[in-house]
């Protein structure tokens, strides 16, 4: 099963035709009987589109992580370049159906930016016996049949918009890198640029690059100058880009950051509000402990959080490639010729592109991996692994190109199984779209929020759990996040008392309450009578003795559909 040399092109166009073909009947399927609503994020981006579409700019109504906007609506550190293509369609087509139909446009796109890299990565066939199949087909199936990807792809997401782009600059960092002038370092670091204004997570891809090119500094004997000067081009193109959103966001951002921009989640030091901190500070052996139990969890087989759910079979590729490839290296350099022969292969420029590459999947890795959400939550399970795939990729292809048969084969049948399994998973969710009940997550709170807002006649604020879910749906209303993880009772006395809110709209069993006595809470705010959301009720600050009362008027709400989450 070694690979051959030769790619047949007429047969591999023929594997990519038809596995192509049937992804993009499968996302069809899955899109068609999505409805919109957008998601949380989806909908944070859809008001920033409508914003947009407007004429008011890249500003949002909802205040996330504490962030405690005092006035509506406001810039915030957000990505900018999906808004911007979202809004660009939106201006042209329905909205809602923008909303669908853009994210899997990208979701096909990105799967011919990513079959584009890996050709030119790993040229030819993998087997001899089955003509045409390459490596690029093989990331194809793996990126296509990403769950979390695969689902996330039918919202309004910065995902398809951003592992197309991050194909595409991978593809292109290839040749940039082999010629290192002047006008390639600025083109390779403009591609840097686009990459973070569309998703910060993607700050490992200028990462990556850094460690090459240091490396290069470190082993070049000629042609340094010229390695130095390409350095300075690449950090010239990526400022070009990044330069005048980052003074943008400095002018109308309250205590912008670039650390607030690449952890979007952590409060600004300025904030009246407790302190978002999204994941969890190392402590010592205490951590250690933590991390440890990550790797189990993450390539456990029968626990929900594990990669399984997105990777399938695809991930176990990985502890076998890394036993294999740790014998090899260390059988490589315990002679100085394997030493002298790995040293120049690392100081040959024509290398540069597979120390990025390989740097950019371990990173991608190893930010997942050590990146412990508080209260022991991963990230395995979800739509932000998709920055460990090349590892997974590396790993699956070092498998299948082995020379030793059993090696081969235990590739394959984690190839086949993970497409087998894969495609079940995708078919069981078009399944669910089409079984579940159309209805809008939080319906009833929208409805009541724009009839109070139309009864008053002027904007409302309103804190809420999941504020991007309704912002979208509620013209005219602003929002301050309650945070199940960091909101107290304080909190939420400072959103009314200095931040303008007008309701609190929570659960009956609310984590706000359980934070403080109940005779504190109903002391400081009072539920409105008669008004009855399903599982939420409104609450609004107690006025003073002799204060005049403007009570809404009675609503009941029809029963709401569970929120939509993230959490995949």
């Amino acid at each position: 099963m070694s690979p051959s040399t030769e790619p047949t092109s007429a047969a591999s166009r023929v594997w990519l035709v038809v596995i192509l073909a049937a992804l993009a009947a499968l996302k069809v399927a899955y899109s068609l009987n999505w409805s919109f609503p957008a998601g949380a994020d989806g909908g944070y981006y859809t008001d920033i589109v409508q914003h947009l579409l407007a004429g008011d700019g890249l500003v949002t109504d909802v205040s996330l992580y504490h962030r405690a906007f005092r006035s509506f609506p406001h810039a915030d550190s957000i990505y900018p370049l999906w808004p911007l293509c979202y809004a660009a369609a939106a201006a042209l087509f329905p909205l809602e159906k923008v909303g669908v139909w853009l994210p899997s446009a990208l979701y096909l796109t990105s799967l011919g930016t990513a079959f584009l890299w890996a050709r030119r990565l790993v040229p030819g066939d993998l087997f001899r016996r089955v003509p045409g199949f390459g490596a690029g087909h093989v990331l194809v199936l793996l990126l296509g049949l990403h769950g979390a990807y695969f689902i996330h792809t039918s919202r309004p997401y910065t995902e398809g918009l951003a592992y197309a782009l991050l194909f595409l600059c991978c593809w292109r960092a290839m040749p940039l890198l082999q010629r290192r002038t002047t006008t390639n370092g600025l083109e390779l670091g403009a591609w840097l640029g686009v990459l973070l204004l569309v998703r910060s997570q993607l700050v490992i891809v200028p990462a990556a690059l850094a460690g090459a090119l240091l490396v290069g500094l470190a082993l070049a004997r000629e042609q340094r100058r010229e390695l130095v000067v390409f350095c300075g081009a690449v950090g010239a193109g990526a400022s070009l880009l990044l330069l005048p959103y980052a003074l943008y966001l400095a002018a109308n951002s309250d205590g912008f950051s670039v650390w607030n921009y690449l952890l979007f989640g952590e409060t600004p030091e300025a904030s009246p509000l407790s302190q978002a901190r999204p994941y969890v500070r190392p402590d010592g052996v205490g951590h250690l402990r933590v991390l440890a139990h990550g790797v189990a969890t993450a390539f456990a087989w029968g626990v929900n959080v594990s990669y399984r759910g997105s990777y399938h079979l695809f991930h176990y590729s990985l502890p076998i490639a890394l036993v294999l490839g740790g014998a090899r290296l260390a059988r490589v350099l315990r002679d100085a010729d394997g030493r002298a022969r790995t040293v120049a292969w690392l100081r040959d420029p024509k290398n540069a592109h597979w120390i990025m590459f390989a740097l950019l999947a371990v990173l991608g890795f190893l930010s997942v991996q050590l990146l412990v959400k508080n209260e022991d939550r991963w990230y395995f399970h979800r739509r932000h692994n998709l920055v460990a795939l090349p590892l997974f990729y590396f790993s699956l292809l070092a498998l299948l190109r082995s020379r030793a048969l059993p090696l081969a084969l235990v590739g394959v049948v984690l190839l086949v199984g993970s497409v087998g399994i894969g495609a079940r998973r995708v078919g069981f969710e078009i399944y669910k779209t089409d079984a579940a009940p159309r209805v809008p997550s939080r319906q009833s709170v929208v409805d009541w929020i724009n009839a109070e807002r139309a009864r008053l006649g002027r904007p409302l604020v309103v804190a809420s759990s999941a504020p991007q879910v309704m912002v979208w749906r509620t013209p005219g209303v602003a929002y301050h996040e309650v945070n199940a993880e960091i909101t107290t009772l304080d909190d939420v006395l400072v959103m009314f008392d200095q931040l303008g809110a007008d309701y609190l709209v929570s659960p009956l069993r609310d984590e706000v309450r359980h934070r403080q006595p109940r005779q504190r809470f109903d002391a400081e705010l009072e539920m409105l009578p008669g008004v009855e959301l399903g599982r939420l009720r409104v609450y609004r600050r107690r006025r003073a003795i002799g204060a005049e009362p403007n009570a809404p008027a009675p609503f009941v709400g029809a029963p709401d559909a569970p929120d939509d989450t993230d959490d995949l």
